[in-house]
């Protein structure tokens, strides 16, 4: 292990001052010391590249950080070289902090929703835990996978589930009128003020030709309602195939704020900003997008490895496309089925939009739900992150501060305008991918954004069975870009 004094310390030092550590098995325990150690070859590859000898790829799901050859470094002392950094001294110190905050607010959250979630606490009862399935916010926070000693999986998310549990709660009323192909909804097991419990969604396969069909027509009902909720970042991570139903897992990037500057109301703009679909068909350079993107497709991502060669960053396995026989199929082999579900539900959508946007309805009930506004891409802030982790920026005391304010400053758009600097710089200064909050019933700040449930609700009044070709005809194109060789 590398890092093992510190991983060692840090462990000691989190069951001395946290006594709900006693709920994890020896090897989920395990799993927390490697996420940690994980984090600190993150914020010190390139640093460790200078005086070391690489052999693999650094494994861990931050591929915009993923240096192709950090695998297994060996150098006698790491600490050393990171203690000639100050600013990266002090980011190791800062990981370290967070990542025991961290797994104590996830052992918290479950002692306090045990009952809720019918869970019995006892010694070792949390079996494994894959404590790194997200991005990091918050403080290091990220998704979590924690398998319980009686096999139930459940996933723990570290922020408020208010838009998940409201989303849950459309799709039920959505179903119980008949409205467009019938879905499922990710289900809330419990919520507490900043965290929240949901239930394992398994990518399960489609058994027959027919059921494929069906996942598509579904999947076509769900790309027509989120394109009309102004959604965005609905991308390979955050849909699920199970079985013949797409289910979308989350869900905090509902009624996106659109600044006035850059605001369009066309089909083609909403469509393409939920990131479903490829956003320029053939053009496309990158594809993480739900519906299409398959494992092991090359990127226009590239990662650095041993003596500064770069290789494209492929994509990792993902379970958002549907499998029957082993074989996945994307929206590009369904495309009729896709425009099927889309018009349905567009069709009812018209059909029902005033009993949706009514007092009391189920779109009103968004209105102070906390989602996340989407100021920058992550591979933004990743490149961002990554040109702050330098050696030579790590160096001088305050070069990560420095260079993280230039880039910010530089990559401005209205969409991420000087009055979220802080709170981004906050986040990124401890390695986090930041979380800006929003509500759909309120407007952005200083007049930045309509309120989006507002736009949302005019969008569905507007709306006419007539203007179904025009949605359809905003759709992404069906291609994706052609496979690259490594």
């Amino acid at each position: 292990m590398r890092f093992a004094g510190r991983v060692e310390r840090a462990g000691a030092r989190l069951r001395a001052v946290e006594p709900l550590v006693r709920l994890l098995s020896r090897d989920a325990f395990g799993r927390l010391q490697a996420d940690l150690e994980r984090r600190l070859l993150v914020c010190a590859q390139f640093a460790l590249q200078e005086h070391a000898v690489v052999q693999e790829t650094l494994q861990g799901r931050l591929p915009w950080l993923q240096s192709a050859g950090v695998g297994d470094v060996y150098v006698p002392e790491p600490e050393v070289v990171v203690a000639g950094l100050p600013d990266l001294a002090a980011l190791a110190d800062q990981i370290e902090a967070d990542w025991s905050r961290g797994a104590s607010a996830l052992l918290r959250a479950l002692a306090d929703d045990a009952a809720a979630m019918q869970v019995d606490l006892a010694d070792g009862m949390v079996r494994d835990i894959d404590p790194a399935m997200s991005d990091p916010h918050d403080g290091g926070r990220m998704t979590a996978l924690v398998m319980l000693s009686d096999g139930r999986l459940l996933v723990y998310k570290p922020r408020p589930l208010d838009m998940e549990a409201q989303f849950a709660r459309l799709v039920r009323w959505l179903s119980d009128k008949g409205i467009g192909p019938p879905m499922d909804a990710a289900p809330v097991l419990a919520q507490g003020e900043d965290h929240g419990w949901m239930g394992f969604v398994a990518h399960d396969p489609c058994r027959t030709r027919n059921e494929m069909e069906a996942y598509w027509q579904k999947a076509g009902g769900l790309f027509c309602l989120l394109g009309i909720l102004q959604a965005t970042d609905i991308h390979r991570e955050n849909i699920v195939a199970s079985g013949e139903c797409p289910v979308l897992v989350d869900a905090e990037t509902l009624f996106q704020p659109r600044p006035a500057a850059i605001a369009s109301d066309s089909p083609q703009a909403l469509l393409r900003d939920t990131m479903m679909l490829p956003p320029f068909g053939a053009d496309t350079q990158s594809d993480f997008s739900a519906f299409c993107s398959r494992a092991g497709d090359a990127t226009a991502i590239r990662v650095a490895g041993p003596g500064g060669n770069a290789t494209p960053y492929r994509l990792p396995a993902c379970p958002n496309l549907p499998h029957l026989g082993g074989r996945f199929f994307g929206a590009e082999d369904f495309p009729d089925a896709l425009a099927d579900g889309f018009a349905w539900m567009f069709g009812d959508l018209v059909q029902h939009r005033d009993a949706l946007c009514a007092e009391g309805g189920p779109l009103q009930a968004f209105a102070t739900a906390r989602g996340r506004y989407v100021a920058r891409g992550t591979q933004c802030y990743g490149a961002m992150l990554a040109a702050s982790l330098a050696p030579a920026v790590l160096g001088p005391a305050g070069g990560r501060r420095a260079i993280l304010r230039n880039r910010l400053r530089a990559t401005r758009t209205d969409r991420s305008p000087a009055t979220f600097e802080a709170q981004e710089m906050s986040a990124l200064m401890r390695m986090d991918i930041p979380r800006l909050t929003c509500r759909p019933g309120d407007p952005g700040p200083e007049g930045h954004w309509r309120a989006p449930l507002d736009e949302v609700c005019d969008r569905l009044a507007g709306l006419r069975l007539d203007d179904l070709p025009h949605w359809l005809a905003g759709m992404p194109p069906l291609t994706t870009a052609p496979r690259r060789a490594g």
